[in-house]
């Protein structure tokens, strides 16, 4: 629901508050204050800007730092308080990426998934290889007696002789 809403809210915004980049790989948050008190309370029951760049936190986007070129020092380019938000599933154009998106605690329960398939792995080449030294020790006894016979079967040939 938050990504939809996100991403109707980015493609109905108006441009000088927030749009997509010119790539349509992020968008941009341009009048972060006015995004707050305008365009959040219509898709969202709140109009905190920093709990909504967490929910992005949530999904795995990452803000995109600004660092414009100064022509003159102490004069800031409207496009330094611009933010830009990032996620390789979040695209323009691109509605259907959304269900690619995971928010963190899901792809936390599919990590540890994979970390208990790892850990019954382990414990059985474990078992595996405590079985393999067993075998091992057998045929080095094994071979152990068979040079003793075969020195004690010279031994005795030499003194027969």
């Amino acid at each position: 629901v938050f990504l939809k809403k996100t991403y109707h809210m980015i493609d109905s915004c108006e441009p000088s508050i927030g749009s997509w980049s010119d790539d349509g790989d992020s968008f941009l948050v341009k009048d972060p204050d006015k995004f707050a008190k305008e365009i959040i309370p219509q898709f969202f029951k709140h109009n905190n800007f920093s709990s909504f760049v967490r929910q992005l936190n949530f999904y795995g986007f990452k803000k995109i730092k600004n660092d414009p070129i100064r022509l003159i020092e102490g004069a800031d380019p409207p496009e330094s308080k611009w933010w830009r938000f990032r996620h390789d599933n979040f695209k323009k154009g691109r509605i259907d990426l959304l269900v690619e998106i995971k928010k963190s605690n899901q792809q936390n329960a599919a990590d540890q998934e994979e970390v208990n398939a790892l850990k019954d792995e382990v414990t059985s080449l474990k078992e595996e290889l405590s079985s393999m030294k067993g075998e091992m020790e057998k045929v080095t006894a094994l071979m152990e007696k068979m040079m003793m016979t075969n020195t004690t079967n010279a031994t005795n040939s030499t003194n027969t002789a």
